[in-house]
């Protein structure tokens, strides 16, 4: 499945691949964080949110990275907020979400 994604801080896909219990997240036009922040990849299933991976994008602003589907192959949202590399809940605010 093939999902675009996009918000204030970058536009991409989402590429459900089921057989190999995978995702893989591409972005472009993804802007630089200060220190200590990461952008963090949230699933949403219902009232919950799963953290799904941790990333900052290349000097060139573009993510590619592959993301294992565990737990949340059901999810039918996801959104990447800008979060404290410790934080432990999504507190930052959302820069790039979509359907899936």
């Amino acid at each position: 499945t093939l999902k675009n994604i996009q918000g204030q801080s970058g536009v991409g896909s989402l590429v459900m691949v089921p057989q190999k219990s995978l995702a893989v997240l591409v972005l472009q036009k993804v802007k630089p964080l200060p220190p200590g922040q990461v952008y963090r990849m949230w699933a949403i299933m219902g009232d919950e949110e799963m953290s799904c991976a941790d990333f900052l994008p290349d000097a060139q602003g573009k993510v590619l990275m592959q993301i294992p589907l565990n737990r949340w192959e059901t999810a039918k949202k996801v959104t990447i907020t800008i979060e404290q590399k410790e934080a432990k809940e999504a507190a930052g605010e959302i820069a790039i979400e979509g359907e899936i």
